[in-house]
C-alpha cells in the first residue's frame, strides 16, 4: 500500500496542477487571436519533447525529491490538455457566437453558455490521454529517481528477481488506470451529454 499510495499522491498532484494550468491556458489562448499566434508555435516547439527527457534537469533542479516526480507529471501531462482545451476553444463555429452576440450575449455569458459547453468533450478526451501519459511518466520516473512508488516496486522486483512484484506493479498500475478511465468517462456523460466524439492527440 506504500507503494501505491506513493505513486497515486504523485499522479494526482501533478495531473490536477496540470489540468488547472493547461485549461486555463488554453481558454487565454483560444480566445485571443494574438495570444493564439505568439504562442501556438511556443507550445508546438515544446511539445514533441518526451516527458522522461525532462527528468536529468529536473534532478538538477529540485534533487530528487517528490518536486521532482510532481513536474515530470506535469510537464507530461500538460499538453494533451493544454492542445485539446486550445482547439476546442479555437474551433467554436463564429456561427454560433454570432447568433449568441446579436441575442445580447456578454463576452462572460458567451464564454459559460457557448464556448464551454462546446468544449467540455475535449477537455474531458485531454484529462483521459492525461491520466494515461501521467502513468507512464511516474513509473519512467520512478525507476530512475524515487525510493518508493510502483515504479520503484518494479525495478526492485527486477533487481531482486523476483517477477511477483513485477506483475503486480504492473497490474496495479493497469487497475487504477482503468478506474480514472472509468471515472472520467461516466464524468463526460454525465456534464456533456450532448455530444460523444472520438479525439486524437
Amino acid at each position: 500500500m506504500q507503494h501505491i499510495w506513493a505513486s497515486l499522491r504523485r499522479v494526482l498532484i501533478g495531473f490536477s496542477l496540470a489540468s488547472l494550468f493547461g485549461i486555463t491556458l488554453g481558454f487565454i489562448i483560444g480566445l485571443s487571436q494574438k495570444a493564439y499566434e505568439q504562442l501556438h508555435t511556443l507550445c508546438q516547439i515544446f511539445r514533441p519533447i518526451p516527458p522522461v527527457a525532462w527528468i536529468p534537469i529536473s534532478l538538477l533542479w529540485f534533487g530528487i525529491t517528490d518536486a521532482q516526480q510532481y513536474f515530470i507529471i506535469f510537464i507530461g501531462v500538460l499538453f494533451p490538455i493544454l492542445f485539446n482545451t486550445l482547439q476546442g476553444v479555437h474551433s467554436v463555429s463564429s456561427q454560433y457566437k454570432l447568433v449568441a452576440q446579436a441575442l445580447g450575449a456578454r463576452r462572460f455569458l458567451l464564454i459559460r453558455r457557448v464556448i464551454l459547453p462546446a468544449v467540455l468533450p475535449r477537455i474531458i478526451f485531454g484529462l483521459r490521454s492525461g491520466v494515461g501519459y501521467a502513468w507512464f511518466i511516474i513509473v519512467a520516473a520512478e525507476f530512475v529517481s524515487a525510493p518508493n512508488g510502483l515504479g520503484y516496486l518494479i525495478l526492485e522486483g527486477r533487481n531482486m528477481i523476483i517477477t511477483e512484484r513485477i506483475f503486480v506493479g504492473m497490474i496495479t498500475i493497469g487497475a487504477i488506470n482503468l478506474f480514472f478511465h472509468y471515472f472520467l468517462t461516466k464524468f463526460e456523460n454525465w456534464i456533456a451529454p450532448w455530444r460523444k466524439i472520438a479525439f486524437i492527440f
